[in-house]
């Protein structure tokens, strides 16, 4: 009688199972999507399990619609559409500043300096709170080109704030920017030969990364600042230069006089 049961139980359980799976198959139709060595292939699956292919999307962005009446393939279709838009629109732009007059030489840029990024034992070092990216930060305050933009109001570069900025001059407390930074700073051991002894030796240097990157043509510059912890000053002075001389004589001169454009 006990082995009957067990027996009861255990069919019970396998017989709940099968049901169980087969509820999940009855309410698997949807999308499903696979991508194999960078090609992406959508297909929906309906609720006796059978499939048909929806849409396939190449490596090189080529695509293929197998099925255009439907949501899925509809939506792409607008999608890469509203894509293709943005991107004739911004190469027509690309080519107004290109063409477009520069402003001159002496002409004030607007920068934005964003908070610098801490290493963990920098931020860990650091006395008082914020000091790097204000002492970095203060090389720029009375630059006679070099203008800054109060990062928590800067919202970008496009629209209403460019009107704003053609009807009034930037101050420092403006929204609009030419050219932003973002910087990183960071302790590294660094080993080399001391120049009183000249021995192997090594020290704990204070690194500097900036990313500079223009608001009108695609460029991106990286530059790179150390020395030893001690003379940080002197470091961050360093750092502050080379990051000034890009935004002068490399973006600088492709910023149009009319930031309209």
């Amino acid at each position: 009688m006990v082995g009957n049961e067990r027996w009861a139980s255990r069919l019970f359980l396998a017989t709940g199972m099968v049901l169980l799976l087969a509820a999940f198959s009855g309410c698997g139709a949807g999308y499903r999507s696979r991508n194999i060595n960078g090609v992406k292939t959508v297909t929906y699956v309906d609720e006796n399990g059978n499939a048909r292919d929806i849409y396939r999307v190449e490596k090189d962005g080529r695509t293929t619609i197998y099925d255009e009446n439907d949501p899925m393939a509809r939506r792409l279709v607008a999608q890469q559409a509203a894509a293709a838009k943005m991107e004739q629109a911004r190469n027509e732009r690309l080519d107004r500043i290109k063409a477009a007059p520069k402003r001159a030489s002496r002409d004030p840029i607007y920068v934005v300096l964003f908070e610098t990024e801490l290493g963990e034992n920098l931020a860990k070092a650091e006395k008082p709170e914020g000091a790097v990216y204000k002492a970095f930060r203060k090389e720029f305050e009375h630059d006679r080109i070099c203008k800054l933009v109060n990062p928590r109001k800067m919202k970008g570069n496009a629209g209403r704030e460019i009107r704003a900025f053609l009807e009034n001059p930037l101050s420092p407390e403006s929204t609009v920017a030419d050219v932003s930074v973002t910087t990183r700073a960071f302790l590294e051991e660094q080993y080399g030969i001391s120049k009183k002894k000249g021995k192997p030796a090594r020290m704990v240097a204070l690194v500097f990364e900036a990313t500079i990157t223009s608001h009108f043509l695609p460029r991106t510059f990286t530059v790179r600042e150390s020395g030893h912890i001690l003379n940080n000053p002197e470091v961050t002075r360093k750092f502050a230069a080379k990051v000034r001389r890009i935004i002068v004589e490399e973006v600088g001169p492709t910023i149009p006089k009319d930031r309209s454009v």
